[in-house]
């Protein structure tokens, strides 16, 4: 991992707190470190350091389904054990916690991480190009963060 990312404890503490908290009240501290965040990742995601910023991306993502849907699901850490992070991507589509274009992306890079994992390879082009398509997608988010603050 960059020393540019923090932890995936972190990630996911930033994102849980991006979904459960009005974006207009949200603190300037949390957008920027989210800014900073997707920024690295975009840094790393053409690099050697693509699967790392991949998975980070991909816990991001899935921390802020997890967060969102707390109210709808009674135990959040039963319901992880119990699903694929397909099926939370799928959940949070019908949840409404986000956009069209970040749930195909979501469930593009979910598959190709997925597929090329049984294929041994380490870090595929379809992967990549989705992330990288997440990530743009992830970028406009936090420009939309930031207009509420």
């Amino acid at each position: 991992m960059s020393d540019a990312r923090p932890s995936e404890k972190t990630i996911r503490e930033l994102a849980g707190r991006v979904a459960t908290t009005e974006h207009a009240a949200l603190d300037d501290e949390t957008v920027d470190r989210v800014a900073e965040l997707v920024e690295a990742i975009q840094d790393d995601i053409d690099g050697p350091e693509s699967a790392a910023a991949i998975q980070d991306l991909q816990a991001f993502w899935d921390a802020y389904v997890l967060a969102g849907l707390a109210d709808v699901v009674s135990d959040v850490d039963d319901y992880e054990r119990a699903t694929t992070l397909r099926e939370r991507i799928e959940r949070g589509n019908t949840a409404d916690l986000y956009g069209l274009d970040i749930y195909q992306a979501l469930l593009g890079v979910a598959d190709a991480v997925e597929t090329d994992a049984e294929a041994d390879d380490a870090v595929p082009e379809r992967a990549v190009e989705w992330a990288d398509r997440l990530s743009d997608l992830t970028t406009d988010f936090v420009s939309h963060l930031k207009d509420h603050i």
